[in-house]
């Protein structure tokens, strides 16, 4: 294809508010510049506050790590590895700030701090977002919701 006679260049991969989409049938993300900006993020916490309390240390985490990896997830509803993957990098903090293994779960300490893994966070995100989004005045956000939720009543039949 050809505009103003020159070739058009066809890419693989375009990014959308910072996330990395990555072209084919379906819609795909590439979580990998996520996950490197996380541990980025994480390690540079992580350097600074080694002589505070673990609470601390996991509030921190929570403030400015956990954004990276939940910014575009409630709207973009990634698969369930995708998830999972997300999950494993959450739930590495906990590892690292109690003191975990790798073959240790920490399932029952984050139950035990009263806290949530990543695939409960996601799930309540996503809720606020529909919620949101159905209640809002915008008239071109009310034909989107209407316009997803026939494709998700054709998609059911």
């Amino acid at each position: 294809m050809n505009v103003g006679g020159k070739p058009l260049c066809r890419c693989n991969t375009v990014k959308y508010l910072g996330i990395p989409l990555i072209s084919g049938k379906h819609l795909k993300i590439d979580f990998d510049v996520v996950k490197r900006n996380f541990y980025a993020t994480c390690n540079c916490i992580m350097s600074n506050s080694y002589c505070t309390n673990e609470l601390i240390q996991l509030q921190l985490q929570e403030s400015y790590c956990l954004p990276i990896l939940m910014y575009i997830l409630p709207g973009l509803c990634p698969n369930v590895p995708q998830v999972r993957d997300l999950n494993v990098c959450w739930n590495s903090v906990y590892r690292k700030i109690f003191h975990y293994n790798k073959w240790e779960s920490v399932k029952c300490c984050i139950k035990g701090l009263g806290r949530l893994d990543l695939v409960h966070i996601l799930a309540f995100q996503t809720l606020k977002f529909w919620r949101s989004l159905s209640q809002s005045s915008n008239s071109t956000l009310k034909i989107f919701l209407c316009v997803l939720e026939c494709n998700r009543i054709i998609c059911l039949y």
